[in-house]
C-alpha cells in the first residue's frame, strides 16, 4: 500500500521497505548499494538482479543458486549509486553520452566509471574516489518506464562484469581487456543492437544485456552466447 505519491509515482514514506530492499540486493549479490533510492526505485534494482540470476541459471543450465553465486563474486567491489544531476559525474556523464551518440542533446540515464581510466598512452584519468566501478543511477532512468529502467541497469552491470574480469585498467578508448575479448571474437557483426555498434565497451554492456534476457539467437548470435557461458563458468 502506498502512504503517498509523488511526481514520480513513488512513496517517499515507505523508506523502510526501500532500505530493506536494498539490504537484499546487498547480501544476495556482493555489490554496495549507496545513496537515497524511492522504494519503487529499490524495487526496479531487484528485480534487474533477479532476471540477471534467472537469466544465467536458463544459459547455463544451473540452478538460481548457482547463478546467484556467480553473480555475487563477479559484483564484488563494485558500487552501485542513486545519484542526482548535482554531482560532478553526471556532466562527466552527459560528456561521455555526446561522444558516443554525437548528439549533443544526449543525457544519460545511467553511467558506469572505473577508478582509472588510462588514455593510450599518454597518461591517466584518476577517479580515485570511487569505491571501486561503480554505477551511477540519475533520474532519467526511471523516467521512460521500469521496463527501461531495468534494460539499463542490466546495460551497466555489463560493464562493471567488463572491468572486474579485465586485469589492468580500462582504456577509455577502447575499453577493458574483457570487451576487446568479445570484440576480436564476434566483431560487430549480428551485434543485438543498434547502440552496441558505437563501441567495443557497448557492444559488451548491449551482449550482456541479451545474454541475461535469452535475446539472443543461437543461430545468428551463436558465438556471443559462446564467450558469455565460458565468461561466467570460472566462477562456479
Amino acid at each position: 500500500m502506498y502512504v503517498c505519491e509523488d511526481a514520480y509515482g513513488s512513496c517517499n514514506a515507505s523508506t523502510a521497505q526501500g532500505t530493506s530492499t536494498i539490504i537484499e540486493v546487498e547480501e544476495q549479490y556482493g555489490v554496495k548499494v549507496t545513496g537515497t533510492w524511492r522504494y519503487t526505485e529499490a524495487r526496479v534494482l531487484l528485480t534487474a538482479f533477479r532476471r540477471m540470476e534467472v537469466g544465467i541459471a536458463a544459459q547455463l543450465d544451473i540452478s538460481t543458486q548457482e547463478s546467484r553465486s556467480i553473480l555475487s563474486q563477479i559484483f564484488a567491489g563494485s558500487t552501485i549509486t542513486r545519484s542526482s544531476h548535482d554531482s560532478p559525474m553526471y556532466w562527466i556523464g552527459v560528456l561521455a553520452a555526446v561522444l558516443t551518440t554525437g548528439d549533443v542533446s544526449s543525457r544519460p540515464m545511467a553511467n558506469t566509471f572505473a577508478p582509472y581510466y588510462t588514455i593510450g598512452q599518454s597518461g591517466s584519468v584518476s577517479f580515485s574516489f570511487l569505491d571501486g566501478p561503480t554505477i551511477f543511477i540519475w533520474d532519467e532512468t526511471f523516467e521512460y518506464g521500469i521496463l527501461l529502467a531495468i534494460d539499463t541497469i542490466i546495460h551497466e552491470t555489463g560493464h562493471l562484469i567488463d572491468y572486474n574480469v579485465s586485469s589492468g585498467y580500462p582504456d577509455i578508448l577502447i575499453g577493458s581487456a574483457s570487451n576487446m575479448d568479445l570484440f576480436d571474437s564476434v566483431g560487430y557483426k549480428n551485434a543485438p543492437s543498434e547502440y552496441a555498434l558505437t563501441s567495443p565497451w557497448e557492444l559488451f554492456a548491449e551482449t550482456w544485456t541479451a545474454y541475461v534476457n535469452n535475446s539472443l539467437k543461437p543461430e545468428k548470435q551463436g558465438a556471443h552466447i559462446t564467450f558469455f557461458n565460458s565468461l561466467l563458468v570460472q566462477w562456479r
